[in-house]
């Protein structure tokens, strides 16, 4: 594993020549374990060659950036063939209140891209040392973890997302007007016009992908950190199933389209999969 700066420019180890040669020589010293690269923003690691997972650092909400960077990594895991994974800010926002939204939301929107695992930075905080009990930030972590963690075993079983879409925004992630007319944000596109899918209620970022038996599978995430969306999925042509993973019971439940229409609430901050047989 190296987390540290790729630069072309750089010397010695940074060299992504130098990265690529270590990464060989890791999976000739030891064939059994993966091999991560890391770096700050993504921006090198797609030069990289053959590591197993690629990731970087994610403070967004306090360095800006989040959607690029976000991109940029998932950009490189499907030009390596790996996944890619984050490193990301644990106490973005006010601890107690909305900076279990924050943490959320970044997860969210990352899961969505792609992601398959993520660390928190640490600095201290989480647990009393005396009690071992956890402390508020702690308890905002473990409240993250408990709305990502029930889709780890249905997330594992997808590969990197065939194509990432964005419906018309019209408030931001903080829940502020955008103070534009409704518009995809730059770094994305919209659903295709032809897409036997379509987003026709709720703002959200769409990660579509392919299931190990062929089957479309949605991982939709909320634009906003701070309140639900009334989500409005609408298909066209031919739809035999669409179930929802309930990531209480852990397991699919029918969501049975109504004109070829399905509803469902998606949490501030969160991210929700649905399976779509056709």
């Amino acid at each position: 594993m190296w987390s540290m700066p790729t630069t072309s420019g750089a010397t010695g180890w940074g060299r992504l020549d130098g990265r690529s040669r270590d990464v060989a020589n890791v999976h000739k010293w030891d064939p059994s374990h993966a091999v991560y690269v890391g770096d700050y923003n993504a921006r090198e690691i797609g030069g990289v060659k053959d590591p197993d997972l690629v990731g970087y650092y994610d403070f967004h909400w306090k360095r800006g950036g989040h959607w690029r960077h976000l991109l940029r990594a998932r950009e490189a895991a499907v030009k390596t063939d790996s996944f890619f994974l984050k490193y990301t800010d644990g106490a973005p926002g006010r601890i107690g209140a909305g900076n279990y939204n924050r943490v959320l939301y970044t997860l969210s929107m990352s899961v969505a891209c792609g992601m398959k695992g993520y660390t928190f930075h640490h600095t201290g905080g989480e647990i009393d040392k005396s009690s071992w009990e956890w402390q508020t930030l702690g308890e905002d972590l473990a409240r993250v973890n408990s709305m990502i963690a029930p889709l780890g075993p249905e997330l594992m079983k997808l590969g990197n997302p065939v194509a990432i879409y964005s419906t018309p925004v019209t408030r931001t992630a903080k829940d502020r007007p955008t103070g534009a007319d409704p518009a995809v944000p730059a770094e994305f596109g919209g659903i295709p016009a032809d897409s036997g899918t379509q987003i026709t209620a709720g703002e959200a970022v769409v990660g579509v992908y392919r299931d190990p038996e062929g089957r479309e599978a949605l991982l939709l995430a909320n634009h906003n950190a701070y309140q639900p969306q009334m989500m409005e999925v609408k298909f066209s042509g031919t739809v035999r199933e669409v179930a929802r993973f309930d990531r209480e019971a852990r397991r699919w439940k029918d969501l049975s389209p109504t004109d070829g229409n399905i509803h469902f609430e998606l949490p501030p901050a969160a991210v929700e999969l649905v399976r779509v047989t056709r």
